[in-house]
């Protein structure tokens, strides 16, 4: 009954032993592929061939991105900063899978910084936000990056604001000239005395997380027969946009949505108009903010912004 116990438990201990600790090494005291590493600086994985392959492929966590190039190395859009498993397969040959960590995990998964949020706002201005992992050392700290993928150059935050017990919690940026639109890594790395602490990231083009502002109306005119209104939306990163229009004349609530800049209304009389914009090329965009309130009439005559009509 005890050998019968016994054995129950090996294979238990056996079956949940994860899947990537059983092909860590190769059984094959000859394998075709031998030190597998990964250059981070270069953002790609090679080993040494042994024997002739006809065709090898590379996976990131059990997901195959890419056929190796010249059966030797594999080049990657960017390397995470978390602990991420890097797997090659010879497909044509003899078989043969090993894999790699890269970087390897340390401390605790849950100190780490949580809930990582990026968002560009007030057009000029770029702010991230994190909170502190929930097993986090006390003295721990944060420090947030933002690097190009594909100039690959990086900028460290300058401007953090603290929580009461001193930690980083939030980053901004104040001059977006300087950042490109295209693909970015934020990158929110810990540190402590007690023990290490794993990265956060998030990828994300500027233009997709930007929260537009509201659009500035520009210039009106109207009389007794029509009614012009234009406006404009400021952003570093798109041109294209689509707005909606909430108008009231009297007790009559309208909404509109249109992509041009102006409305154009015939025997207006006196009415009211709010307009907020949002971006034409992406999927699913969010509105952004509402502008004022802006009243207009037979008499109103202007070209800046905030200025009503009689």
């Amino acid at each position: 009954m005890g050998a019968a116990f016994a054995m129950a438990f090996l294979w238990l201990a056996v079956c949940l032993t994860p899947v990537s600790c059983l092909l860590q090494t190769d059984q094959d005291p000859h394998p075709v592929i031998k030190n597998l590493r990964m250059d981070p600086e270069r953002k790609r994985m090679s080993w040494d061939l042994h024997g002739n392959v006809s065709q090898i492929w590379c996976f990131v966590n059990s997901r195959r991105v890419h056929k190796a190039q010249n059966n030797t190395y594999c080049k990657f859009a960017h390397i995470p900063c978390q602990a991420t498993n890097y797997s090659v397969s010879v497909t044509q040959g003899p078989p043969f899978s090993g894999w790699i960590q890269y970087p390897k995990l340390e401390g605790k998964a849950r100190a780490a910084a949580e809930n990582l949020t990026c968002w560009v706002h007030d057009v000029d201005l770029l702010t991230c936000s994190w909170a502190v992992g929930r097993e986090a050392p006390r003295d721990a700290q944060y420090h947030l990056y933002l690097e190009n993928l594909h100039s690959f150059q990086k900028w460290p935050c300058s401007q953090y604001r603290r929580d009461e017990w001193g930690t980083n919690v939030e980053c901004r940026f104040d001059d977006l000239s300087v950042l490109s639109p295209e693909l970015n890594r934020f990158s929110v790395n810990g540190s402590s005395q007690e023990s290490p602490i794993p990265c956060s990231e998030i990828t994300k083009t500027l233009h997709e997380i930007e929260r537009l502002t509201a659009p500035t109306i520009t210039s009106a005119w109207c009389n007794q027969t029509y009614s012009i209104v234009q406006w404009q939306v400021r952003s570093h990163f798109r041109e294209d946009f689509e707005y909606e229009l909430e108008m009231q004349q009297g007790a009559h609530l309208e909404h509109k949505q249109t992509e041009d800049n102006f409305l154009k209304l015939s025997n207006p009389g006196t009415y009211t108009v709010r307009i907020r914009a949002r971006h034409t090329a992406m999927l699913a965009p969010s509105w952004g903010e509402w502008s004022a309130q802006e009243r207009f009439g037979p008499r109103t005559w202007h070209s800046e912004p905030g200025i009503a009509g009689n």
